[in-house]
């Protein structure tokens, strides 16, 4: 009999994106990234204990260790959790076991129990509550909890959990130039523009996520077959990136990025957050998040043109102000993602990709968001989420009619076709008229008082890509008539 043990880092989104500095941000995504690798924190318990299981994978957040019997895997999972608390305040482990037989061939039967255990021990967890204060103590500037300590930099008052965070920066960037090559921005305004109070300082938070990338590896039977499959998931995802990160380096150098942009040169405006798996996010500056997330999900499936399962993916993308809550913006962009997936489950391998604006002073779900200002009497304005490759044209169709459009149209014309949009289907064709002589007409288009064929662009889309994308690299100029 083998005893499985499950272990699993909790609340990840909350833990690393609490607060609105990057420092921390990183730090905390380094600690859970690394917290149950082989060769951190995890590989360094075990040795300071003298255990000895079976680590069959440890990847995301995840890691599975096979025991001999049960009591040793219960001692150990006393013992790392003690130690994850005293390590890393704020981190949350969960654990299942599950004790049977244990053959390479059934694998996924046997992992599934532990799963299933892991799932009723998750759902049975209290989770603590601490007091704000204890009233003769100062506040964490950050997390608003007790502070711990001060910081030497700053003086800042700190919590010890966002202590933590801080103080792994510095090894999360060591890391990340390792792995790429490039020094990263470590503030929020390094990615956003060169120049503050522009209106046009903004960043993009990028997430993506596999396509059912669960369901094929509950499909796998045999060790061998997950952890390969792991393993050219965790390769394809993480190759796409760096490649993409050497793209905009590449423009950036050849001047192909307009000054438009407000890109700040002197850092690359990209800084991946998460990275593990077929979970990725990144922050960049604002005015190419749409840009870069369709250049991701083009770059994936480029590199697995001749695969016979190639791994397909969805993209959010949320664009805010660095001064926005970074948790909502998170939120917003998993949102955004979890919109593309209910499309892309019928059109398998083919990726989507959905974009929103997040205006200040707006607070809500994406859906709320949308009935609010992008919907008539529950009637959708919009077309999104739009496919990308195999065949589908959405996104580049919107792109294509989007440059044409900003390349002649007068802004007060486009302002214009906003507003008529609300108005209904008459008041469009009558603005089509009045600048019918513009070439950049696009008769195609949905005035979008009815939503056709979703991945169908819409007018109120051509709008809403105007505001989200100031410019595009090699694109046409703006046209400067009012």
């Amino acid at each position: 009999m083998t005893t499985g043990l499950l272990l699993e880092v909790t609340g990840i989104q909350k833990y690393i994106f609490s607060t609105n500095r990057l420092k921390q941000n990183a730090g905390a995504s380094y600690i859970v990234t690394t917290i149950l690798s082989t060769t951190g924190f995890l590989h360094s318990v075990i040795n300071e204990y003298k255990y000895s299981p079976n680590i069959v994978y440890s990847a995301g957040g995840t890691a599975l260790l096979l025991f001999d019997n049960p009591k040793n895997a219960k001692g150990f999972s006393r013992i790392f959790s003690l130690e994850v608390l005293k390590e890393f305040p704020g981190i949350l482990i969960a654990a299942g076991l599950y004790t049977g037989d244990y053959t390479d061939d059934k694998f996924n039967e046997f992992l599934l129990q532990c799963r299933k255990n892991l799932t009723n021990n998750k759902a049975g967890f209290i989770p603590q509550t601490s007091l704000p204060g204890y009233g003769f103590t100062a506040d964490c500037i950050f997390s608003g909890r007790p502070a711990g300590m001060i910081s030497n930099r700053n003086k800042e008052k700190m919590s010890h959990e966002i202590a933590t965070k801080e103080a792994y920066f510095e090894k999360a960037q060591k890391v990340l130039k390792d792995k790429y090559g490039y020094d990263f921005p470590s503030d929020f305004k390094e990615i956003g523009t060169s120049s503050e109070g522009d209106g046009k300082n903004r960043i993009a938070i990028v997430h993506v996520d596999g396509n059912m990338m669960g369901a094929r590896l509950r499909n796998l039977n045999t060790k061998v077959e997950f952890q390969e499959y792991s393993q050219k998931i965790e390769h394809v995802m993480m190759n796409t990136l760096k490649k993409l990160i050497i793209e905009i380096d590449e423009r950036i150098q050849l001047g192909l990025f307009p000054d438009t942009l407000g890109i700040n040169m002197a850092k690359i405006p990209i800084r991946p957050i998460i990275a593990s798996g077929d979970d990725i996010t990144f922050v960049c500056n604002g005015n190419i998040g749409v840009w870069c997330a369709k250049r991701y999900l083009d770059i994936l499936a480029l590199d697995q043109e001749h695969d016979d399962e190639p791994i397909s993916a969805c993209a959010g993308v949320a664009v805010t102000k660095p001064s926005h809550p970074f948790h909502e913006g998170y939120h917003l962009a998993e949102e955004l993602v979890n919109s593309a997936k209910s499309v892309s489950r019928d059109y398998p391998g083919v990726s989507f990709i959905d974009f929103q604006n997040h205006k200040a002073g707006i607070i809500g779900t994406l859906e709320s968001m949308r009935e609010d200002s992008l919907s008539i009497n529950g009637e959708s304005l919009i077309g999104r989420p739009f496919a990308i490759g195999r065949g589908q044209e959405g996104i580049e169709k919107l792109i294509a009619e989007t440059k044409k459009i900003v390349a002649s149209w007068p802004k007060s014309k486009i302002k214009e076709l906003r507003s008529a949009i609300y108005k209904g289907k008459s008041e469009v064709k009558s603005l089509l008229a009045q600048v019918e002589h513009m070439k950049s007409i696009v008769p195609e288009l949905d005035s979008g008082r009815q939503r056709q064929k979703m991945g169908i662009p819409t007018y109120l889309d051509l709008c809403d890509f105007i505001d989200l994308v100031i410019d595009w690299p090699d694109q046409v100029n703006r046209g400067s008539h009012e």
